[in-house]
């Protein structure tokens, strides 16, 4: 048991007491709840959470904003998050959970109010070891007759992974917040329990403490009984000490507020007066300085260049200097390899190289999370590059005509390669750093069309490495394919586990790179071999890769 971590957590605290719509009555207790357990929380000798990291949202109208500020927070958070919502719920018609705003309408709840599946992708995404979520609402307005039903519905739309979800069974607004009450009912007793203490109980109140208090204390007065869902040991996480025992122990009185007597307002701690939290701005790449990655981009160019300039040069001097002819039949070069013929993957494939790195460079240089895109092409691309190294240095061109080149072609590549793996170093480097953290996760729609395009693109990955096994011209080497194969069959399905998305994003990229290029290679120098195998091959990714793009970019949302 312990209390979270001030420095790297947040929470943050969502309150609509007042309406503009005439069917959803005012809840001025709202106020106090908000103001009060910001003052619990805060308070060094209870919740021990730093005041700026504790952020109060009164009377939010616009749900885009609001959903925006709880996934900034959220982006923050590396210890625990908290969110906690007071006012008013909704249902819509296949018994979604909507939480009311200021200018929520009752008939356009999905245009005027905040949808918990938002709320619920924003705790997906969340790299926070511990999110927890209190709603004290009802679930209101259009509620069925028969609560208890629809109310088992509903906390099954809450259980998110990795979340504990405290929740006040749904009534109307009057059972809540009998008028002139100071808060809440659910909220008042919450209140009255962290303020008071477990006399002879442990030294932190838990969520799982906290809850079975609730319930005994709702039973015994006839309140509604709050609800729990939650996985792992979410409930033995702390949300504040217990003040009956801590000053005893400690020879100190805790400095707890007063209970209020009457509705007041909450201080204004909005998000135009509270520091974003670090860093301010929204797409801000973290994690380390994030200069790092745009270094490694444009090394990474530089390393491309280098590997590819001596065999470019070359066959760019024969073609236009010495009237080579180009030829795409690697039989045709090979019986005239010491003669005038260049193959044209000497020209096709360094210019995909190039083309590959400046892409990457421009992905790395972006300052906002689009970065990490970059950062995972760089990585899945380079290590294909990699494992054909050996390859390309046992084959390395022996044409007598690059004469000119021959002094210093072989140093300049290896270079290149030496300065590649200094610069897949790096980058695995930062993404190990990366704030949120990059981490594995089960999928929020793990089922068709996205498992089944992600499989389908691993198949096609492992086809084209075994295809390269029987490379027509001799090549590749075991390693080439095996690196190939175990990139081009992990990469989509990784793409399906790994947050966040941006990284996700970044592993589908590299996956289409490596088949490209390996596709321009056979295009190149064997078309014969290919057959147009790997023409269908090709169309077949672009169209599955959309959907899986499309997947990643709705799990974004």
């Amino acid at each position: 048991m312990r209390l979270p971590d001030p420095q790297r957590s947040y929470a943050v605290l969502i309150g609509t007491g007042t309406y503009r719509s005439d069917r959803l009555p005012d809840l001025p207790a709202v106020g106090n709840n908000l103001q009060d357990l910001s003052d619990i929380l805060t308070d060094p000798a209870l919740g021990g959470l730093p005041a700026e990291r504790c952020l109060i949202v009164p009377d939010p109208s616009d749900p885009r904003t609001l959903f925006r500020t709880l996934r900034r927070y959220a982006a923050a958070a590396e210890d625990t998050f908290l969110v906690y919502f007071t006012g008013h719920g909704q249902t819509g018609p296949r018994n979604e959970l909507y939480l009311s705003l200021a200018e929520t309408v009752p008939d356009e709840l999905k245009v005027s109010a905040l949808a918990f599946d938002l709320l619920r992708d924003v705790l997906a995404d969340c790299p926070a070891a511990n999110r927890v979520v209190i709603l004290d609402c009802c679930f209101s307005g259009r509620a069925i007759q028969d609560m208890a039903g629809e109310e088992n519905t509903i906390l099954g739309q809450v259980g998110i992974e990795g979340t504990y979800v405290l929740t006040s069974t749904p009534v109307n607004a009057v059972a809540l917040a009998p008028t002139g009450a100071a808060h809440t009912a659910f909220t008042g007793e919450l209140l009255r329990l962290l303020r008071t203490g477990i006399p002879s109980g442990p030294e932190f109140l838990t969520y799982g403490e906290i809850y079975r208090r609730l319930l005994h204390t709702a039973t015994a007065r006839g309140l509604p009984l709050p609800r729990q869902r939650g996985t792992g040991t979410a409930d033995l996480l702390a949300l504040s000490r217990n003040p009956a025992v801590s000053a005893a122990s400690a020879g100190i009185r805790p400095v707890v507020p007063p209970l209020r007597t009457g509705p007041e307002a909450p201080r204004p701690t909005t998000p135009s007066e509270l520091p974003w939290p670090v860093p301010p701005d929204e797409g801000e790449v973290r994690g380390g300085d994030p200069r790092l990655l745009r270094v490694a981009g444009r090394l990474f160019l530089l390393a491309m260049f280098l590997s590819v300039l001596p065999s470019l040069a070359a066959s760019v001097y024969d073609v236009m200097a010495s009237d080579y002819s180009v030829v795409t039949s690697v039989e045709e070069w090979q019986r005239n390899a010491s003669t005038s013929v260049v193959p044209l993957a000497d020209l096709t494939v360094p210019a995909f190289y190039l083309l590959a790195g400046v892409v990457t460079w421009r992905l790395c240089a972006q300052r906002g999370k689009i970065a990490w895109s970059g950062a995972a092409v760089l990585m899945v691309y380079g290590l294909d590059v990699a494992g054909g190294v050996p390859s390309r240095l046992s084959s390395f061109s022996e044409n007598p005509s690059q004469e000119f080149f021959t002094q210093w072609d072989r140093e300049v590549e290896i270079a290149g390669y030496i300065l590649l793996g200094i610069v897949l170093a790096a980058v695995a480097f930062a993404i190990v750093r990366m704030r949120p953290p990059a981490r594995l996760q089960r999928p929020v729609l793990w089922r068709t069309p996205a498992a089944a395009t992600a499989l389908t693109l691993a198949a096609a990955g492992l086809y084209l490495s075994a295809r390269l096994d029987f490379d027509a011209t001799g090549w590749s080497t075991p390693l080439t394919w095996v690196v190939t194969g175990v990139l081009t069959s992990a990469a989509p399905l990784a793409a399906l586990l790994v947050r966040p998305v941006e990284l996700a994003s970044g592993l589908v990229g590299g996956w289409l790179a490596v088949v490209l290029y390996h596709e321009i290679f056979f295009w190149s120098f064997a078309p014969s071999a290919a057959h147009g195998e790997y023409l269908w091959l090709g169309l077949d990714a672009v169209a599955l890769l959309t959907v899986l793009w499309a997947y990643l970019k709705r799990s974004a949302r």
